[in-house]
């Protein structure tokens, strides 16, 4: 007289519902079956003969509908337990980054006219013959980072932005590594910095300055930065080049990464090694410091509003 439990099959489809349309699911749900189990015992009762529900003739000629849910072509009908899991991973991750670019309205990356009341994020998608490169920023973000460039340490490095920045960074290259590590270094860089600069779009409310000197071990490196939207690279005192290469990433290729970087995110950036001797410890420190800087210069001013450009001209 109980009636079953659903399949687990629409259990699992039921995750794919909104949390609202969940909980009204599950109300409905436990008023017909109340209804159900209480209007069985009394049937039962009253004809024992008569358990099983009669359709009339008029519902008998009307077609069963199927529930909207089931009725996605995203879910199979006909799927094993574990490939409607990976459907349904499948399917929030897609509406994760669906989520993540409409919050844009799509302006950050197609225009740059984000104007600070929209979620700073962009995406870029640069590819050439030496390279095919995604980067995806979230300015507003909590440190996460998955990256895979095919140059370790430059992936190491990408992580320590991304962690001490508390931006959420995605990097995925495809380069000509049999060649070098120049190519795939550089081309990342520029995407980089061009994401940054489409997430900020006119930046408006942001402090726009940034300045930290970070410490690793005996190295020491400071980092100030301005996203003027004019670009301009300074390094003073460097001495990471004394080693040819860290790891798999040539210790020259650095520079060149940060001053593609500070081109194509608009930004005027002064890097001063003020002391230091271990090349890792150089460079790993200027990316932590360049992180920090970054975080404090993309901030909001609360003083100055969302809407207001940092800038005596009115834009940047």
């Amino acid at each position: 007289l109980v009636p079953r439990e659903p399949p687990p099959r629409l259990a699992a489809v039921a995750l794919l519902m909104s949390p609202a349309a969940a909980t009204a699911a599950s109300t409905a749900t436990s008023t017909a079956r109340s209804r159900l189990t209480r209007g069985s015992l009394a049937a039962s009762l009253a004809h024992p003969r008569q358990l099983a529900p009669h359709r009339s003739a008029a519902s008998a000629r009307t077609p069963r509908r199927c529930p909207p849910c089931l009725a996605s072509s995203d879910v199979s009908s006909d799927v094993s337990r574990e490939e409607l899991v990976e459907q349904i991973d499948a399917l929030k991750r897609r509406n994760e980054q669906l989520e993540a670019m409409l919050a844009s309205s799509g302006s950050a990356s197609a225009n740059g006219s984000n104007n600070g009341s929209e979620r700073r994020v962009a995406e870029v998608k640069r590819a050439t013959k030496e390279t095919d490169i995604r980067v995806f920023v979230n300015i507003d973000g909590t440190g996460k980072c998955d990256v895979a460039t095919g140059v370790g340490f430059l992936d190491h490095m990408l992580d320590q932005l991304a962690k001490h920045g508390m931006f959420d960074l995605e990097v995925s290259c495809k380069g000509d590594l049999w060649i070098d590590d120049h190519h795939t270094t550089e081309d990342v860089a520029i995407a980089l910095g061009q994401c940054f600069a489409d997430a900020l779009g006119n930046k408006a409310g942001i402090r726009r300055f940034g300045s930290f000197t970070a410490p690793l071990d005996e190295a020491l490196i400071d980092v100030t930065l301005d996203l003027s939207g004019r670009p301009s690279f300074h390094l003073d005192g460097w001495t990471a080049t004394d080693v040819d290469r860290i790891g798999d990433l040539s210790t020259q290729m650095v520079e060149h990464f940060l001053h593609s970087f500070a081109t194509t995110a608009k930004a005027t950036m002064h890097v001063r090694q003020l002391a230091g001797t271990n090349s890792h410890h150089i460079v790993e420190a200027t990316f932590k410091a360049m992180a920090r800087a970054l975080r404090v210069a993309t901030e909001y001013d609360s003083r100055l509003g969302k809407d207001v450009v940092p800038s005596s001209k009115g834009t940047i």
